[in-house]
């Protein structure tokens, strides 16, 4: 049989915990009858609505996080840009040094 390993918070342990010995089963059983029951409402069309400790779902925490990454995108492209222009500023500034002919000093 297939084996998953998975890493909880502590809260969430202990909420299954409570429930499972409520139940009188153990916490491994309780996650397989909790992830049939999720398979189930997927097979059979319901939405399964998975929400997060704050209450938001799952799409709306992604939305959130997607809007934070796009704007973080922004910014270092901004940064990039400006960095490219002073580069270019640099690079000029350093060719017209290296054209300039010094004169030679004559023995």
């Amino acid at each position: 049989m297939p084996t998953v390993h998975l890493s909880l918070p502590e809260a969430i342990y202990k909420e299954l915990k409570e429930i499972a010995e409520g139940m009188g089963i153990q916490v491994t059983d309780l996650i397989k009858v909790l992830i049939r029951d999720g398979l189930r409402k997927i097979r059979e069309g319901d939405n399964l609505v998975v929400t997060a400790a704050n209450g938001r779902s799952a799409s709306e925490e992604l939305e959130d996080r997607l809007a934070y990454i796009e704007g973080k995108i922004h910014v270092l492209s901004e940064i990039l840009d400006s960095t490219l222009r002073r580069l270019e500023r640099l690079e000029s500034l350093v060719s017209s040094v290296l054209s300039v002919e010094l004169p030679t000093k004559e023995e």
